[in-house]
Parts: C-alpha cells; structure tokens; sequence
C-alpha cells in the first residue's frame, strides 16, 4: 500500500495523492503520474507498479473534481472546471508541496489525456526542474464526430454565457466508459482491464465523476486555444516522448502530429491498434509504449 495523503492548492482547493518508493536496489529518478478527465489513482496502480519496477519512486494524484480529491459541485458526478488555470494550481501544489521535498532527480511527468495537455502548459513555463516529459494520447482537440467541432465549440461557449456551465452536456453520462457496455467503449479494447476499472468504481463509487459539463468544455477549448495561441508548446526544450493512440476516438490525432513535429526534441511513436488510454490497453499494445518509453529513458 501507498502511503496517501492531501495536499492544498493556493486556492484553498483539497487534493488526494499517494507515494510509491521503487521497488529496485537502483534508482533512477522520480515520476510523477498525472491522469486524464474523470480518472483517478487507483485506475494506474499496473502502470505505477510498472515504473517502480524500472527503477521509479512514483507521485501520483487526483485533479480537483474527481478521484477523492474535494469535488467542486454538490452532484459529485459532474465533472466541471471554470479554467483550466485551476488544474495548473493542482500540479504547482504537488510539485512544490510533495514532489520536489519528497522526490529525487531527475524528474519525469507521465501525463494522459487532459492530464498531457496541463502538463504541456505548465512546462511551457516551469521546465527547469523537470528532465523528461511522456505523454500519452495527448489532448490537445476533442474528437466530437459525428457532430461539427465549431458547433459543438460554439454551444458550449453559449450556455456558459446562459448560466448553464453546470449543466451535464446531453448524454455524456451515457457515453462515459462506467455507464456503457465494454463493446461500445472508446477508450480499451482490453476486456479484463476495462473490468477492472469498472470493479474499482463498483467498490468506490465516490471515485466516478461520469458526466461533462458544459463549463469543462467550454473551459476546455479555451485551454485548447490558448496552447495553440503559444505556439502547441514550441517553446519547451525538454526531451519530450509522445504515445499516440491509433484508434483514438477521443481525441485528434493530426493536432498532435502537429505539435511533435514543433517541439525541439522530441519523439513520437503511434501504437497502431491502440485506443485512447494506451497504459489500459491489451499487453502487446501496452509493451509498445514500454519499449518507446525505456528507449527514450537509456534503460
């Protein structure tokens, strides 16, 4: 078991994290986990024990609105944000007040998903302590076929404007992983871990947040915007890995593509038969990503 405690953001906001010591005579560094929307620390506990294995002391938390970490709404299951300035306070809080007292460098953030795209902004401004950064599926635009992305934009940028932010966005409750069946998922085309997430949620229900709001999506293409306007993070000069997912129907791959061929140094591999959450996938797909991931850290 992991030693778990709590960390507050400069905003007064609670958050949920947990500290793994590698598990190898040989340490390599430290790695700070940061998961995508709607997940939480349980849900990488395979991939946590896969980095101590490699010779990792591991941080890994829950964003402000999910996991265990202090929800910002009275109905738990919506996930919601007013500006994505607020996730960048969580991961200056757990730097500052966890990983950098407790951690040894060098130090690498491993990012999924929504948890990339933070990552990639707050490293466009913070990189001096951290050495590496791997990101998975990055989310840097939202798949929204078979709707147009401007209407989908526009509507949630409207009912902001009405007073609707906190209003689920129709039928994302449906679509969410933990609220479907696995053969319509979008995000593993692994049965077993798909399960095992779902069983985790089962015997925890406080760690579901199932439903988007329309501020998270509003607020999400306005971070979407502001990277692009930064130049989709041009200006990092760390080694930067990127995992995409072939069969992503979550987010878009060409944005992606564009960012890796900016970044200064950078490599990307695409895991061709993959879906959105690459460290869930099927073992074959999941070793793809491990074999581009200790290339790129010399194990």
């Amino acid at each position: 078991m992991a030693p778990f405690g709590t960390v507050l953001t400069a905003d007064g906001v609670r958050l949920r994290y947990a500290h793994w010591k590698s598990t190898t005579a040989r340490a390599r560094g430290t790695m700070l986990v940061a998961g995508g929307r709607s997940e939480f620390i349980e849900k990488y506990f395979e991939t946590i024990e896969d980095l101590r294995a490699r010779g990792f002391q591991v941080f890994c938390f829950d964003w402000r609105g999910q996991g265990l970490s202090q929800r910002l709404l009275k109905d738990s299951e919506k996930g919601y944000i007013e500006d994505y300035a607020q996730y960048l306070r969580d991961l200056d809080a757990m730097l500052h007040q966890v990983v950098y007292p407790l951690g040894r460098q060098p130090l690498v953030l491993l990012a999924h998903s929504m948890g990339a795209h933070i990552a990639l902004r707050y490293v466009q401004v913070h990189e001096h302590r951290i050495a590496r950064l791997v990101l998975s599926a990055p989310m840097l635009d939202i798949y929204t076929d078979p709707l147009p992305r401007g209407i989908v934009r526009r509507l949630s940028r409207a009912m902001v404007r009405w007073g609707f932010a906190q209003l689920a966005v129709a039928g994302s409750g449906r679509h969410h992983p933990f609220r479907q069946p696995f053969v319509r998922n979008r995000l593993t085309s692994d049965a077993s871990r798909f399960a095992r997430t779902l069983k985790q949620v089962e015997e925890n229900p406080a760690l579901s947040a199932a439903q988007v709001t329309y501020g998270w999506l509003a607020a999400t293409y306005d971070a979407i915007d502001a990277l692009a306007t930064d130049g989709s993070g041009r200006s990092i000069n760390l080694p930067v890995l990127i995992a995409v997912a072939g069969k992503d129907r979550v987010v878009r791959n060409a944005e992606i593509e564009n960012l890796a061929r900016g970044l200064r140094c950078c490599e990307m591999v695409t895991i061709a038969g993959a879906r959105h959450e690459i460290l869930q996938e099927q073992d074959p797909l999941r070793s793809q990503f491990w074999r581009a991931f200790d290339a790129f850290m010399g194990i």
